[in-house]
């Protein structure tokens, strides 16, 4: 109302009940996610045990979802005693409809998680009777540690859709919007273009993409002793990559099909080619799904 915008509708209810029958292209949601047996703030705590309410936002979301439609959240998820945690989390998304993306930040042992929210909110002389609280409801729910992370959900009528868990604790670069729907659009890519199939495509470089190297001296001078591939934007992967590796990507420079660039490798290291490409398909598929590599569709 202050800025004249007419464009919005403020609905007030619990979770998606204000909107029955409504579909969305956009579904965003920072809910009280902490894991604890407190119910006094608004902000941190839910009704729900444990990650229910995370996993309730997760399974009734597709049904307001349009086709293609995304929904972000923050959330927490409990690593239970005898559970594999990317099973109990993968178990979420079964039937569906989505495709899942789940980027864990970090993992914390149920003491440090718990120190890490009451020192928010309490000053430490008031920590003991609480914390003592919430270290007994995690026994009680045979959590040995709590996720926290970001999840983005496609809406995709397809039969195979697909959930996948990626280890991101590195700092992000605002905004990266971008970049988290690129890894939807890259994943349908490499669907398009199974197996050895991706040899007739031309990739190239990433614009955000460096390679780094670090090197000791030796009697014979420098040795690499690291070498990463690391993107400077967006979500600001790295990993550790051989010389051959790091030669083939600086080759895909949007000029050539990724045949004639493997073929050109095999003759300067005097590798089969067959061969090579063999090797180096799967390492290249996973290269292009982190977004190391893009296709080139100019």
């Amino acid at each position: 109302e202050l800025n004249d915008v007419g464009n919005v509708v403020v609905r007030s209810g619990d979770l998606f009940a204000p909107f029955s029958g409504d579909t969305f292209d956009l579904v965003v949601a920072n809910p009280p996610f902490v894991i604890s047996p407190s119910r006094r703030y608004l902000f941190r705590d839910g009704e729900s045990p444990v990650d229910e309410l995370c996993r309730t936002l997760v399974r009734s979301a597709p049904a307001h979802l349009a086709e293609g439609g995304h929904l972000q959240l923050l959330a927490s998820w409990a690593h239970v005693a005898g559970e594999d945690w990317r099973d109990r989390l993968a178990a979420w998304f079964d039937g569906t409809g989505c495709d899942a993306l789940v980027l864990a930040r970090e993992v914390l042992e149920p003491s440090a998680h718990a120190a890490s929210w009451l020192r928010q909110t309490e000053p430490s002389a008031r920590w003991q009777p609480e914390y003592d609280d919430w270290m007994a409801y995690y026994e009680r729910n045979r959590i040995e540690a709590i996720g926290l992370g970001l999840i983005t959900m496609r809406k995709r009528s397809a039969e195979n859709v697909w959930f996948r868990t990626e280890e991101a604790p590195q700092d992000f670069a605002m905004p990266c919007g971008d970049h988290l729907g690129a890894a939807f659009e890259l994943a349908d890519f490499l669907d398009a273009h199974p197996g050895d199939d991706l040899l007739d495509v031309v990739v190239r470089v990433a614009p955000d993409v460096v390679l780094d190297e670090r090197a000791r001296a030796t009697s014979r001078g420098w040795s690499v002793t690291d070498r990463r591939l690391r993107q400077t934007a967006g979500l600001r992967r790295e990993g550790e990559v051989d010389e051959a590796v790091a030669a083939i990507v600086a080759a895909c420079d949007g000029t050539r099909p990724l045949a004639a660039v493997l073929n050109d490798a095999g003759r300067t290291t005097e590798s089969d080619p067959p061969g090579l490409a063999r090797a180096a398909v799967p390492v290249i598929r996973r290269l292009v799904e982190q977004g190391f590599l893009l296709p080139d569709v100019g």
